[in-house]
């Protein structure tokens, strides 16, 4: 019992100086309000980490819960949020389940929502699948995608969003409804 209980106190102090080891190598912070630790998996609540490669580029992603497995080594998490800012542009996903690979990327699933440039995008199906990549910061959908604005929206199956280009590609059943105002 004693031999067991050290264990759980070094793994704790690791766990505590891999966080101070990240949040400094990475110029990330991460925060949250509560810990568990349960033999393989840590659960973490009210989740946030961000992430600066510039004074006006960075990332921060949020979750109501974060749950770590080392047999996986992905981060599965609930309620998720990224915001991606980069000068005077922001993209903003949200979405039910996600998995996050570290500084790589962010698998979602779900209701898919996405804010940029004024537009909103979203998922008709609940199962609708995605990817974010962080290192190439290109978003991929499929589903029943819908883009709008005030009066226009376009529907696809599958998309592709490059952000550093701003140049979206649609695949897949496409249906443009555009309105020309006067």
């Amino acid at each position: 019992m004693a031999r067991s209980f050290k264990i759980i106190l070094i793994f704790i102090f690791v766990l505590f100086l891999l966080v101070l080891l990240i949040n400094s190598y990475f110029k990330s912070k991460i925060k949250f309000n509560d810990l568990n630790i349960k033999k393989d998996i840590i659960s973490v609540q009210n989740f946030e980490l961000s992430k600066r490669f510039s004074e006006g580029e960075y990332y921060k992603l949020t979750a109501d819960e974060a749950i770590y497995s080392k047999n996986n080594k992905l981060v599965n998490l609930k309620n998720c949020k990224l915001i991606y800012h980069k000068e005077s542009n922001d993209i903003i996903l949200n979405a039910n389940s996600c998995e996050y690979v570290l500084d790589k990327k962010l698998l979602v699933r779900g209701d898919i929502n996405v804010l940029f440039n004024g537009y909103t995008l979203f998922t008709k199906d609940k199962d609708a699948i995605g990817e974010y990549s962080l290192e190439s910061k290109t978003l991929k959908l499929e589903g029943n995608i819908v883009i709008k604005d005030k009066f226009n929206y376009i529907t696809a199956k599958r998309l592709k969003y490059y952000y550093d280009k701003n140049l979206l590609l649609f695949k897949d059943n496409v249906e443009v409804n555009y309105e020309i105002s006067f």
